[in-house]
């Protein structure tokens, strides 16, 4: 028989296994605990990490997507070069409201003066130098120009003698007193024949940007003048207009004109017909008059620019 001594060790020893089971059994919980905490920490990171790269790469395959859709960026270059192109308003005056057609938006100010839209305009320096077409602001006495958030800023002119040889161009250098985002301004051998350009300018003489979108058809002298032209859709109105490369936002050009492709002729009216006859010719020939002035040709004009036109601003203060 075990002698009553032997129960009490036995019993106190197993009190005491029992002891050190639980402690285990806390320890090893607590270790679980944070070996999970540490793994799950660690995939969540993981995972947080996968997601991020998969949303850029996600990103990056649509902004390829956007890129295929968007013309070679022409979206983000138009965003970029729009708050750089002006509308140049004239006043309205019974000796020049026959270039208005019935389209114009007008703007009337506080002095009862109206105004009407006579082409765009584009920055050239910060300080508020703008280039325009000449013949937009040509005989005008005063000169105001709306900026792309609709503010009307007066504006004199600088020069509007700007000549190539002997050859005077058909533009003019403007200024308002306010500062403003410049276009960057390409060189000649930047482009050729073929290359892709836009313009941005206010057709039919309204208040509302308007890009089009084409190839260079030609460039070299005509008329003793350096000329691009532009199959693209020109109008009434995108006199002025900043052509501008498409793959770099460059511009290169101005626009001064356009020619009608349809080459439609008035009619000679006889003295020796009924004079119903002659009001019958004379109002055909005032509708061809009409088509050849306001026809989409696909034909612009332009001259080209390149930094040089800075030569023509006095010192930057």
């Amino acid at each position: 028989m075990l002698p009553k001594r032997f129960f009490t060790e036995f019993k106190y020893r197993k009190n005491q296994d029992l002891d050190m089971d639980k402690k285990m059994l806390v320890i090893s919980t607590i270790i679980t605990i944070v070996v999970v905490g540490v793994v799950g920490f660690g995939l969540s990171q993981q995972i947080s990490t996968s997601n991020v790269n998969l949303t850029q790469q996600l990103s990056n395959i649509n902004y390829k997507i956007d890129q295929l859709y968007d013309n070679k960026g022409l979206t983000q270059t138009i965003y970029t070069l729009r708050d750089s192109v002006v509308e140049i308003l004239v006043p309205i005056t019974p000796s020049n409201k026959a270039n208005f057609i019935q389209t114009t938006e007008l703007y009337v100010d506080n002095n009862g003066n109206v105004w009407g839209s006579g082409g765009a305009g584009f920055v050239i320096r910060s300080d508020g130098y703008i280039l325009t077409a000449k013949h937009v602001i040509e005989n005008s006495p005063t000169i105001l120009v709306v900026l792309s958030n609709s503010t009307k800023l007066s504006a004199q002119i600088i020069t509007s003698n700007i000549f190539f040889g002997n050859e005077d161009l058909d533009m003019a250098i403007i200024k308002v007193n306010y500062n403003l985002t410049p276009v960057e301004l390409g060189t000649s051998d930047s482009y050729d024949v073929g290359s892709n350009v836009a313009f941005i300018g206010y057709p039919f003489f309204s208040s509302a940007q308007v890009t089009h979108e084409g190839i260079i058809s030609f460039k070299g002298l005509r008329n003793n003048k350096p000329t691009i032209t532009v199959n693209s859709f020109v109008n009434s109105g995108n006199s002025g207009s900043p052509v501008f490369l498409v793959n770099s936002g460059k511009v290169i050009g101005i626009i001064n004109g356009r020619e009608n492709l349809a080459g439609i002729q008035t009619a000679n009216i006889p003295s020796n017909i009924s004079y119903e006859f002659q009001l019958v010719l004379q109002t055909q020939n005032n509708i061809i008059n009409a088509m050849n002035q306001n026809i989409q040709s696909g034909v612009g004009i332009a001259t080209p620019v390149d930094s040089g036109i800075l030569n023509n601003l006095p010192p930057k203060a």
